[in-house]
């Protein structure tokens, strides 16, 4: 099922996803995955409801998580993520719903809040944030070295990171050395 309709509005708080098609529309499988969603949340969680859910689901055509569907989602999504050698501790996952924040400077100051906690005075805590429709971070990860290709063709810094570097600087990032950001927990 796309991203987009997983985490798609919380229900009512912004009306109904315009870009949604009804369930007639809706490819079947996107919607038997849904629906298969929410019977593994349902069984593994013991939370009640599971027939109202799954009728909103056919009713409407698309899935809007609510906050306990989206954390234990994102739990369930690492636990299952066989590239991670970091996700045994799957269960502590905090998630926090930020789906109504979609103004850049928010954002911002929810990704140094996000850094802060997940820093956690040197205790490291796994922590997932999740933004609303629109939000796009450039980067994998909140800190990242920069990567710059050398004349001679060789990088300097982190070569996974130069195509971020580049559009970055297109951007108006001049790179180099900078001072920490005020609100970063490291200042």
């Amino acid at each position: 099922m796309p991203l987009r309709d997983i985490f798609g509005p919380r229900g009512g708080q912004h009306g109904q996803d315009a870009c949604a098609p009804p369930a007639r529309c809706r490819p079947p499988h996107e919607l038997q995955e849904a629906l298969a969603f929410l019977e593994a949340y349902h069984a593994e969680t013991g939370a009640p409801g599971l027939a109202q859910r799954r009728q909103e689901v056919l009713r409407g055509g698309h899935l809007t998580l609510s906050s306990a569907e989206l954390t234990h989602g994102a739990r369930m999504a690492w636990r299952h993520s066989t590239r991670c050698v970091g996700r045994l501790p799957w269960a502590s996952l905090q998630v926090r719903d930020l789906r109504q924040v979609t103004a850049a400077p928010e954002v911002f100051a929810h990704l140094c809040d996000h850094l802060r906690a997940a820093l956690n005075g040197g205790r490291i805590l796994p922590i997932l944030s999740v933004f609303g429709p629109g939000v796009r971070l450039h980067n994998d990860q909140l800190i990242r070295y920069a990567g710059y290709r050398q004349p001679d063709g060789t990088v300097r810094g982190d070569p996974q990171n130069v195509a971020l570097t580049g559009h970055l600087q297109r951007l108006g990032w001049a790179g180099g050395r900078v001072r920490p950001l005020t609100c970063c927990p490291w200042r």
